[in-house]
């Protein structure tokens, strides 16, 4: 029996001790220390992204059509006349119109994209317009298109050039590059 008290004997000792550790007359020395947060105050500045160049922002012109086996070639020029720069880039759309002006075939991109371009004031990218110049199946000639309607990258507002193209089947477009 003594054998069973003797563990609970020493459970009553240490609690005792324990007891006694916190007395007025023990000292205990507690460091504490005190994190130092500093606040800065957060300054955020947007930076505004350039804007993507809108029709009314460009002088979209065609150079003189160029020879090519079978194919007649035509520069699109995009030139920046803002006062402040833009980005365009990608494929633009072009149409071949009739002499009504209405669009009677629509160009096919050829290529890939050459990403974004960014155009100061004053500054242009261009595009090759393709236009074949060879009948396919029976026919012996090509209509004749009058014109191209032209949409920049990212915008829907067009432009419409009056220039003479083989009106054939295979109106094609490359992506824009900087010039």
């Amino acid at each position: 029996m003594i054998r069973r008290l003797a563990p609970l004997a020493l459970i009553a000792v240490a609690l005792g001790a324990g007891a006694c550790s916190s007395s007025a007359s023990s000292t205990s020395t507690t460091t504490t220390t005190a994190a130092t947060t500093t606040t800065a105050k957060a300054t955020t500045t947007t930076a505004k992204a350039t804007p993507w160049c809108s029709t009314t922002s460009l002088s979209i012109t065609a150079g003189s059509p160029s020879g090519a086996a079978g194919h007649v070639i035509v520069q699109l020029s995009f030139k920046n006349t803002s006062s402040a720069p833009c980005v365009t880039g990608g494929f633009p759309g072009v149409a071949g119109t009739n002499a009504s002006g209405a669009q009677v075939i629509q160009a096919t991109r050829v290529g890939s994209s050459n990403g974004t371009i960014s155009l100061a004031p004053g500054k242009a990218a261009t595009a090759n317009v393709s236009a074949v110049n060879v009948p396919s199946g029976t026919a012996t000639s090509c209509s004749t298109l009058n014109g191209l309607v032209v949409t920049p990258p990212n915008t829907v507002a067009s432009t419409q050039l009056i220039i003479e193209l083989p009106g054939c089947p295979g109106l094609s477009v490359t992506a824009m590059t900087a010039s």
